[in-house]
Order: structure tokens, then C-alpha cells, then sequence
């Protein structure tokens, strides 16, 4: 099931870094809390750089097995800009 979900970015973490990249967020929805995971190099780069709950943003994915919501895709919707805003990749 493909799903277009939009929402803010929270608790992001890095999983894995050698030999495939990993990262895990929360997305918030209204009051729902969504689990995600990707492994996309765009989505990675994209993610990184975003600072927690600031950032609305539109994403595109498949659940997995562990109900978590596998990212393809991810639109920055609303870009916070913020001078102690640093890239954690």
C-alpha cells in the first residue's frame, strides 16, 4: 500500500552507516505519530539537514512488516531557516 503522508519531522537517528545507510524519523500528523525508515541517499541527504519539529514536510512510501512507513520520496514544504542550523551528516 502506497501512501502520501504530510506532516512534521521529529527524532531523527541515524541507524546504520556501512556497507547501506539508515535513518529513522517520527513523522507527526495531527496527533498521530508515524515511525519511518529509508534508505534512499536523497532522502537521507534531505532529512539530515532539517532540524526536529520545525520542518513540514510531504512524503511517499510503503509500509513494512514492522508497520514503518519505508520513505521513497520527501518534499520540504516549509524550509526552516535558522542560524544554528547545522547539516548532522
Amino acid at each position: 500500500m502506497q501512501n502520501n503522508l504530510i506532516g512534521t519531522i521529529d527524532k531523527i537517528k541515524p541507524l546504520t552507516d556501512y556497507p547501506v545507510t539508515l535513518i529513522r524519523f517520527t513523522l507527526l500528523v495531527g496527533q498521530d505519530r508515524i515511525n519511518c525508515v529509508s534508505s534512499n541517499k536523497e532522502v537521507i541527504d534531505l532529512v539530515m539537514c532539517l532540524v526536529n519539529g520545525k520542518n513540514s514536510v510531504a512524503l511517499f512510501g510503503n509500509y513494512n512488516s514492522r508497520k514503518q512507513l519505508n520513505v521513497n520520496k520527501l518534499i520540504v514544504k516549509d524550509y526552516y531557516h535558522s542560524y544554528e542550523m547545522r547539516c548532522h551528516a
